[in-house]
């Protein structure tokens, strides 16, 4: 069980994330700078392409075909089929390799996101922040669910699976927002617990992400 416990299974989805920021302050970020004020501190957020694993598993698979196959004294014309495959999945590997990261800062409203070494994005803080995603079904109550997004990031962050506890994840939200000083969207667009940090410079206006409720 403990295993379990520490991948997060069998746990409600809050409690994980819970026990991830009491870990963590700034999770999944981590601290990568503070310059003696809290204000100047500086989070990055590291991740590799999810399909990466996925695709060096078919690349490992393909050359042991290749090597066993034929070796094995099977017909030789399938080991052409397992050399293309071999060969794309390895392209598809060194694609997905370089990691892609977020580099967050408060204190100068800005963040920037990275490819590797190479910058893709670099906005100002207003575009980045936590959301409380609602899913509704016609067969259930509502699911709640914490996301990271933002504009120019090479995917959505989930911070947590669907929950029904609606109120723990606003609270949690809340105090991983506080701690990374970015912005955070309730589950509806008029929402009294929006938390406001960073508008949009020269308008000072700011408002929610399009997209609030998922409905099936």
């Amino acid at each position: 069980m403990g295993l379990l416990s520490a991948l997060g299974i069998f746990q409600a989805p809050e409690a994980v994330l819970e026990r991830q920021l009491q870990a963590n302050p700034y999770h999944p970020f981590h601290l990568a700078s503070s310059e003696g004020e809290d204000e100047n501190k500086v989070f990055v957020y590291t991740s590799r392409h999810s399909w990466f694993y996925l695709y060096l598993a078919v690349a490992i698979a393909s050359f042991l075909f290749v090597i066993i196959w034929p070796s094995a004294g099977n017909d030789s014309e399938y080991v052409v089929f397992g050399v293309a495959v071999f060969f794309l999945a390895l392209y598809l590997v060194l694609e997905t390799w370089p990691q892609w990261s977020i580099v967050l800062e408060p204190a100068s409203h800005h963040y920037s996101v990275y490819h590797g070494s190479h910058l893709t994005v670099s906005q100002h803080c207003h575009n980045i922040y936590v959301r409380l995603v609602c899913e509704k079904t016609s067969s259930r109550s509502p699911h709640y669910q914490l996301v990271l997004d933002g504009w120019g990031l090479e995917a959505t962050i989930h911070l947590t699976r669907k929950t029904t506890n609606r109120k723990k994840l606003r609270h949690l939200a809340h105090e991983l927002t506080a701690n990374l000083q970015i912005n955070y969207f309730d589950s509806h667009n008029s929402s009294k617990h929006h938390i406001i940090r960073h508008t949009r410079p020269f308008t000072g206006s700011v408002k929610p992400p399009e997209t609030e409720i998922h409905e099936e």
